[in-house]
């Protein structure tokens, strides 16, 4: 399991650095904002605590519907101030996930999108690639797991992008 663990941050390591390397002339600033979106409460919260028990200093913002993050992302490219990471669920009330991802990389192309469900297979890891996301990753069950996880993601967002 610990060895899935290490190929699975390498790859998602090389996709943060490809995609804030790759649009950097279009860079806006970056605060230490992730933005979830999840229509499960529990989920988000969970999210929260275990990148608040990895040192997450910034602010987590949560949405739980497309409409009502696509208005915050709007808002918060007003104010420049766009996430560091969005952490998007892939089954949503409305517009699902993977239409959402298609949006957000439409309008943000330089924020980077993590897929995160509890349906994530082959093939939806592949569309969501596809479509811009940087990973489609499973919910994992174990705290360990989660911990190690959001660790990961935290180190991603505080490394300067490579050129």
């Amino acid at each position: 399991m610990r060895r899935n663990f290490n190929i699975l941050s390498y790859k998602i390591t090389r996709r943060l650095y490809y995609f804030r390397g790759r649009f950097s002339s279009l860079n806006m600033p970056m605060k230490r904002i992730i933005l979830i979106i999840d229509d499960d409460i529990d989920d988000c919260q969970f999210l929260q605590e275990m990148l608040a028990e990895a040192g997450w200093k910034g602010n987590t913002y949560f949405r739980h519907e497309a409409g009502s993050a696509l208005l915050m992302l709007k808002n918060m490219q007003e104010s420049e101030s766009l996430p560091s990471l969005i952490i998007l669920d892939l089954i949503l009330p409305g517009i699902g996930g993977m239409d959402l991802l298609k949006t957000i990389k439409l309008l943000y192309p330089t924020i980077p999108v993590l897929m995160y469900s509890t349906t994530c297979d082959d093939e939806l890891t592949w569309d969501a690639r596809k479509h811009g996301a940087m990973d489609c990753l499973k919910k994992v069950a174990s705290h360990e797991e989660n911990l190690r996880f959001a660790k990961h993601l935290l180190s991603l967002i505080s490394q300067p992008p490579l050129h």
